[in-house]
């Protein structure tokens, strides 16, 4: 692919793809996050029921999965601003055993599934396959590697820095303390494994049932798959 025949216009598109997907993601899952946080607490059913309360926030945070993918929007952009409004509003119109049932249950869920996730990815890394489908020389995946690391890294640090100093000004005369630079690297290091949200992205996107026979898209999951066992074992000690 030749980089200067890409025409301004295509560049302006994507960007406007994107920024579009973003707003009406976020949009969508604040809104249902919002509504969920009203029904628990101004209507009469569910209310002080423990598996009502717990059965609901479950359903309506898939219910925001469900509709962004139906509207082809970015589900998991939009579970996750779901769960952040939920957490800031709904959780706290539940019942003290609703609060400590939700904590447990997703953490349990989330645990399992991203468990699942890299035990998939252990088993699929040696299908040989994906390794012969993306018809890319060792000097080749060595470059596609190096350039996805340099950008996990710049990317990181471009949001990391930035925000907290902009942390830092915006509280520089309250009592909290700021932000020091070692602990904004900790956060910047913290931060560099790829993992589960990667893998299933990847698979999703280039793969029908875990299955491609495309060069490029094979070229694309063998890399990730690549990043993830790097990032995990080098930036997860």
């Amino acid at each position: 692919m030749d980089i200067t025949k890409i025409k301004s216009g295509a560049v302006l598109k994507v960007i406007g793809d994107f920024l579009y997907l973003f707003a009406t993601s976020t949009i969508l899952g604040a809104t249902i996050g919002l509504f969920t946080a009203y029904v628990l607490k101004a209507l009469y059913f569910g209310r002080h029921s423990t598996d009502r309360e717990v059965a609901l926030m479950a359903l309506m945070a898939y219910l925001s999965y469900m509709l962004a993918e139906l509207l082809s929007l970015s589900g998991i952009l939009t579970v996750f601003f779901c769960g952040i409004v939920m957490s800031h509003y709904a959780w706290h119109n539940v019942t003290e055993s609703s609060r400590i049932t939700t904590r447990h249950i997703f953490a349990t869920l989330s645990f399992i599934a991203e468990t699942f996730i890299f035990l998939y990815v252990g088993m699929d890394a040696l299908d040989m396959d994906k390794w012969k489908t993306t018809q890319a020389s060792f000097k080749t995946s060595i470059g596609i590697f190096g350039v996805i690391i340099s950008l996990i890294l710049l990317g990181r640090a471009a949001f990391v820095f930035p925000l907290s100093i902009l942390s830092n000004f915006m509280s520089g005369n309250s009592e909290k303390a700021p932000i020091t630079f070692k602990h904004q690297v900790v956060i910047w290091w913290a931060g560099l494994m790829r993992g589960a949200v990667s893998i299933a992205l990847a698979y999703n996107q280039f793969t029908f049932s875990g299955v491609t026979q495309d060069p490029v898209h094979a070229t694309i999951i063998t890399s990730t798959i690549v990043v993830v066992f790097f990032t995990t074992l080098v930036f997860g000690f």
